[in-house]
């Protein structure tokens, strides 16, 4: 991605030295022959210091864009049995975690917990969407296949396709071996390096327990649905078969801190939740000293508390440990620039592309970055993130909702309606987009399709702002016993200390109740 060499620094470095050049050019010409001499010895000197600057960042640059890019995609069960369709995404996690093991820094392995942000789960079983989907993801080599858990003996067949050449570059069938079926996984990678040489240890790394690995799927996929109560549940499990397991701790803390995250929003106290994620990442690194993953835990720990010196810390070991986790980068854009420019980044622009960069699956990459670009008016710019990532994932309502908030921010009616229209195309019964809907009429000051979008909101999933609306709207009505209804709701909904919108419905009810012609309240922002 040639945004990532010609970053800022890159761009300025090289209008400076061209800016010296060109002034020593305009020197040399307004001298006589005599004194010219000194000057191109200058001259010829900044010029090779100019070339060895380029050489060094094209390097630099091209270091990790030259390793091929390769990804192990879960196996289909064609008998579509949910209790063992698990068995495929883990013997895939295997073979991943083999050909990390072996390539270590000679190629770029996509791990599944990235696969997944961005996959139609529902076009999963599509080979020719797969391949596709491969492609969209600057993928080199994808190994897919399928196997019939129903069927003693069946082997798992697979492909190993050439994404850049759209053909395919092998193709087998294998055995699932007896005992633990996930040893099937580093044969995958056997198979994978056989027919692609690329400098490999031998080292394969032992997989963990059926029942351990199980969970783990189970948990990420909870995860990815937003299920986050299933996630840490699935995860405890796991973590309590083997607390030891580096991928067991790490989920663990990390279905608890996401849990925690969601539950603030709700206004639901997270404690509980962040004080599990912290204790078990603190002893993660003291187990582990180069547990890069416990330590980005802990710095995005510490952004929820807003104790900045200690996130940076804990996102700086993060980044030192290993410095390919996306996370960090764009967790390290919740920091004030100067904490950012003393790590070598000279904007929060540069933070959200290497993020990008290193994993172009990542959903809240995208869309944290689009919210940045959007915040600090760059509407165009944040609208071509978002189409970005509905190139990869054209069903990812995430990436919907946020261009129809950007819409309805621009009062952009013909793309208001396109983009909920799709969005309920795909969710019939999607509550935000019925909120969102509403908020859009109602500013619009048509109050009777805003009454009509809110109580969709309510009557699919209770939205808990929607009620101030339809409260705001009964009183412009004269409904005025509706509206004390609504505004009581919105009072019993309250979800914490602050919550702005519970303010505004107490002040709107003791208006009502207690008449006060002094009152002067303001309408929901």
């Amino acid at each position: 991605m040639i945004g990532d060499f010609l970053s800022l620094t890159t761009i300025l470095v090289c209008a400076f030295f061209l800016l010296v050049i060109f002034i020593l050019f305009i020197i040399i010409r307004n001298m006589d022959s005599k004194s010219r001499g000194r000057v191109k010895g200058y001259m010829v000197f900044t010029l090779l210091l100019f070339v060895c600057f380029c050489i060094y960042r094209f390097c630099t640059y091209q270091s990790m864009r030259d390793k091929i890019r390769m990804a192990v995609f879960p196996f289909i069960d064609n008998s579509f049995h949910d209790s063992e369709s698990w068995i495929g995404w883990a013997v895939a996690a295997q073979a991943t975690k083999a050909l990390q093991t072996r390539l270590q820094d000679s190629a770029f392995i996509y791990p599944p917990d990235w696969i997944w942000q961005t996959m139609d789960l529902d076009s999963s079983v599509d080979a020719a969407y797969l391949v596709n989907y491969a492609k969209k993801i600057g993928l080199d080599y994808v190994m897919l296949g399928s196997y019939y858990a129903d069927c003693m003996g069946c082997p798992l067949e697979w492909k190993l396709w050439d994404v850049n050449r759209d053909s395919l570059k092998a193709e087998g069938k294998m055995e699932f071996p007896e005992g633990n079926r996930l040893v099937l996984g580093n044969r995958m990678a056997d198979e994978l390096l056989r027919t692609i040489p690329l400098t490999a240890t031998k080292h394969d790394p032992t997989p963990p327990d059926e029942e351990i690995a199980k969970f783990q799927i189970l948990a990420e996929y909870a995860l990815i649905n937003k299920q986050y109560k299933q996630a840490v549940a699935f995860a405890e499990k796991a973590f309590q078969a083997d607390s030891l397991d580096y991928g067991s701790r790490n989920l663990f803390s990390r279905t608890h801190l996401e849990y925690a995250a969601y539950l603030k929003v709700e206004g639901v106290s997270p404690e509980l939740h962040f004080a599990v994620a912290r204790k078990i990442s603190l002893r993660s690194v003291q187990i582990d000293s180069n547990n890069a993953h416990a330590y980005q835990i802990l710095g995005r720990i510490n952004l929820f508390k807003q104790f900045w010196k200690k996130a940076e810390d804990a996102l700086t070991k993060a980044l030192q440990k290993d410095p390919y986790i996306p996370e960090v980068y764009c967790d390290l854009s919740s920091l004030h620039i100067s904490r950012i420019k003393r790590l070598g980044f000279t904007n929060k622009d540069a933070l959200f592309r290497r993020a990008l960069f290193i994993n172009p699956c990542y959903r809240e990459g995208y869309l944290l970055y689009a919210d940045y670009l959007f915040f600090n008016n760059l509407t165009k710019s944040a609208r071509k993130i978002l189409n970005n990532l509905l190139f990869i994932y054209p069903r990812c309502l995430d990436g919907l909702h946020m261009l129809g908030k950007i819409a309805i921010a621009k009062s952009d009616i013909e793309n208001v309606i396109q983009i909920y229209t799709k969005i309920l195309d795909i969710d019939p019964r999607n509550v935000l987009a019925f909120y969102n809907l509403g908020v859009y009429y109602f500013n619009s000051e048509d109050l009777d399709h805003a009454e009509e979008f809110f109580n969709r909101a309510v009557r699919y999933g209770n939205h808990v702002d929607a009620h101030l609306y339809l409260g705001y709207i009964y009183e412009t009505k004269g409904l005025k016993e509706k509206a004390i209804q609504e505004y009581r709701l919105r009072i019993h909904l309250n979800r914490g200390f602050d919550d702005k919108y519970a303010d505004e419905a107490r002040k709107r009810l003791r208006s009502l109740i207690q008449p006060d012609t002094s009152y002067t309240g303001s309408r929901p922002e």
